[in-house]
């Protein structure tokens, strides 16, 4: 069995065979497909005539072993006996149209037959076969969608890598730069120390060697060096000579910058006790410079301790004006300047509101425990990032730390960052708007070729494209276009053949697929022949008789065409058929009889429709025989026919004859009747001595399918549904003309 399943989920199953007609292998197939839950079974009726719909399930489940118990048949009463016909009807059917997927089952020998044309139209007509899905996403999209992600990702890649490299590169120069900075302001800081130093050691040998007033009230003690002191030095508070004596801090001499403490309300007090702040060890005369920062009245204040000629002194300094190298060197504010002592705490700072981020970074804590005096260094601070350079002052341990945070730095290379993304999507807009019309030149001439390819599919050659370019587009268009041409003239000639000889020889031979000569084969012969005829037709015009002999043949042929069989010629109002010669087929013997009962059928309804118009009743015969026959190509090299001839040819009309001698329809051989034993109710008739045969030949009268319980009981009844009168007495004297002499009595089977 050919199958052609397009999803793995389907839920519809059409038959295309009466039971009979499907072998073992056909009905394991099957088995497969309608054992699914929710399977629908569709069964084209003119396959199985008028057997009752139930019995024919009956018999298919048990072919398939009683395992199809989920059936869901879907039936149309109104049968039409023509495969084409019935092919429409189960097309009407809403459970047809709203099926998910759409399986098709095509028995082995109805491959290669007129039968496969009717087939593909039920399969491509179904909209949810499955047969093909068209994406969403066109050529033109793909296009889009490719382009956009090459460029997208070229450029993408290129601005995070110059981005990337420009932002090292930027943190290389910013980082020397800071570092060259820390360095700068730490000499400046060490000459601005010196000079601390120089002018407090100056003036406390001044005072040593001058007398002073006690009484004064601006802080110099009436010292003309400490009035110039202060003058010179506006922004120097305090100085003090102390000595520190077991563990005891001793205040020797201590000067004042009267004006700023008259300016800022201060009073010496609050400076003596700054000096208990200093431990002992940092006011020892043989200590090295020591540096505290302090905070009074809101005013920054810087501390210095250092040896003086005889005494240690002290100096207090306003350090908010004190470094103005600092200030200078804030760069617009980028960068931030600190001044740490050697134990890390924030001695002074450019800017008083941005210590914290020192004080709580773990910058301090790398610093500190740097083996080396200087370097660069990032941290984090507060969620932040920063760039950080540091030098460390020779002597002192003070360090200079310079930093800046890393989204300003780095503003300049995220706004060239959003530049370049601006660039990427105009340059991306660009190479869109360039493919989309580049797309059209590829989409437009294809999905003008699907289309008409959809076209062709449905029969139609008349469609024509011209091709819009002249690259490979434009030549699979023009070969497109020839191939049409093509195919509408095979078409034709398929046509017109077909007309004169079966569709399936036509397209056998169009395929090559014909031998010259015969094969000996077995197949099933088939004649009929119109009963009086000739007689009906003496007053009639020809017209009016080819007319009737058209609508009967079509008729017929239908009937014989969608049992797989082969139409072989027509001999006047008779026809001769076969079964399994062109192609083998192990159903061939019930398919011609099957045929003969749908012909049966189809000429009843056909005699209601000549008698509605007033005009004749046909009656016919017909005879069926199995056996060995020589099938091939007959004739001369100008002139061949395909056919079959041979011993069973001989007795297949011989038998059709005996019709009008038993007075019924329809008759087979007796090798025929061992063929489909059980399968069809027949009566055995009396042998006969047929010319040409040694030993007596007995026939049977087909009277239906043994599962039809409505077929003919008795050849009684047969008679009166086919409309036969049949004479008795007028069969005998023409048995006594005949060749044909009784061999034996009549038996019923």
């Amino acid at each position: 069995m050919k199958t052609s399943q397009r999803n793995k989920k389907s839920r519809a199953i059409t038959i295309l065979a009466p039971v009979e007609a499907l072998s073992a292998e056909d009905s394991k197939q099957l088995h497969k497909q309608i054992s699914k839950k929710g399977s629908k079974l569709f069964v084209l009726p003119v396959l199985v005539d008028r057997i009752k719909i139930p019995d024919y399930l009956n018999d298919l489940r048990a072919k398939c072993k009683n395992r199809s118990a989920g059936l869901r048949v879907v039936w149309k009463q109104d049968i039409v006996h023509s495969l084409a016909g019935t092919v429409a009807a189960i097309q009407e059917t809403p459970e047809y149209a709203s099926a998910r997927q759409l399986t098709l089952l095509l028995p082995e020998n109805w491959q290669r037959t007129e039968i496969s044309g009717f087939v593909e139209a039920l399969q491509f007509a179904h909209t949810g076969s499955g047969e093909f899905k068209p994406s969403r996403f066109s050529i033109r999209k793909k296009l889009l969608l490719i382009t956009g992600l090459i460029v997208s990702l070229a450029l993408a890649s290129m601005i995070a890598m110059a981005s990337y490299l420009f932002r090292e590169h930027s943190e290389t120069l910013i980082q020397g730069y800071n570092l060259s900075l820390a360095r700068l302001v730490a000499e400046s800081l060490e000459k601005d120390l010196q000079g601390i130093q120089y002018r407090g050691k100056a003036l406390s040998d001044q005072i040593a060697n001058q007398p002073g007033n006690d009484q004064s009230d601006d802080g110099s003690r009436g010292y003309p060096a400490a009035r110039a002191f202060f003058e010179e030095n506006p922004r120097y508070l305090y100085f003090a000579e102390v000595q520190s004596t077991d563990s005891k801090l001793e205040l020797q001499q201590e000067l004042f910058n009267g004006p700023f403490f008259k300016q800022y309300s201060l009073k010496p007090q609050e400076f003596r006790d700054l000096l208990s702040q200093w431990s002992p060890d940092s006011l020892a005369q043989d200590a090295p410079l020591q540096i505290r920062g302090f905070k009074i009245a809101d005013i920054p204040l810087l501390g210095l301790s250092f040896s003086g000629s005889k005494q240690r002194i002290v100096i207090y300094v306003a350090s908010d004006d004190f470094f103005q190298s600092f200030r200078r060197a804030r760069q617009a504010g980028l960068f931030e300047i600190h001044l740490l002592s050697p134990q890390g705490k924030v001695l002074i700072s450019s800017d008083e509101d941005s210590t914290g981020s020192v004080k709580k970074g773990e910058i301090l804590e790398q610093i500190l425990k740097s083996p080396v005096n200087n370097g660069s260094r990032k941290y984090r601070s507060d969620g932040k990032e920063y760039l950080a350079s540091y030098q460390t002052l020779e002597g002192t341990g003070l360090i200079v730390l310079s930093h800046a945070e890393a989204d300003q730095v780095f503003e300049a290379v995220r706004r060239i960052e959003r530049q370049n993304l601006y660039l990427m999507g105009a340059v991306l807009a660009a190479a869109f708007l360039l493919v989309f019309l580049f797309a059209r030149t590829l989409s437009v001439p294809i999905v003008r070729l699907a289309r008409a390819t959809g076209a062709v599919g449905r029969g139609d050659y008349s469609v024509r494209i011209q091709p819009t370019t002249r690259d490979e587009i434009g030549q699979l268009t023009h070969s497109f276009s020839r191939m049409i041409h093509g195919l509408q003239e095979r078409e034709h000639i398929k046509d017109a053949f077909g007309k004169f000889v079966s569709p399936g020889i036509a397209e056998r031979a169009l395929r090559g697929e014909i031998k010259l000569g015969g094969e000996k084969k077995t197949g099933t012969v088939f004649f009929s022949d119109l009963r009086n005829f000739t007689e009906l037709s003496e007053n009639r015009q020809p017209e009016e008789v080819v007319d009737f002999l058209n609508r009967y043949f079509t008729a017929m042929v239908d009937c014989i065409q969608s049992t797989g069989g082969m139409v072989d010629k027509f001999i006047g109002d008779a026809i001769m058929a076969h079964w399994g010669t062109l192609v083998p087929s192990e159903t061939g013997t019930s398919d011609a009889i099957r045929a003969a009962l749908l012909m049966r059928g189809a000429l009843i309804d056909l005699n209601r429709e000549l008698e509605a118009e007033g005009s004749l009743q046909l009656r016919f015969g017909c005879g069926i025989n199995t056996g060995p026959v020589i099938a091939g190509q007959i004739g001369s090299e100008k002139r061949l026919e395909y056919t079959v001839i041979g011993d069973t040819v001989n007795l297949a009309s011989r038998i059709e004859y005996l019709n009008k001698l038993f007075g019924t329809d329809i008759l087979i051989s007796s090798y025929t009747m061992e063929q489909v034993d059980g399968i069809f109710d027949a009566i055995k008739m009396p042998a006969l001595h047929i010319k040409g045969k040694s030993k007596p030949e007995t026939v049977y009268a087909i009277l239906g399918l043994v599962d039809d319980p409505h077929r003919p009981r008795s050849l009684e009844e047969l008679r009166k549904r086919i409309g036969l009168d049949f004479d008795e007495q007028k069969a005998q004297e023409e048995l006594k003309k005949s060749s044909d002499q009784m061999a034996g009595n009549q038996e019923e089977k």
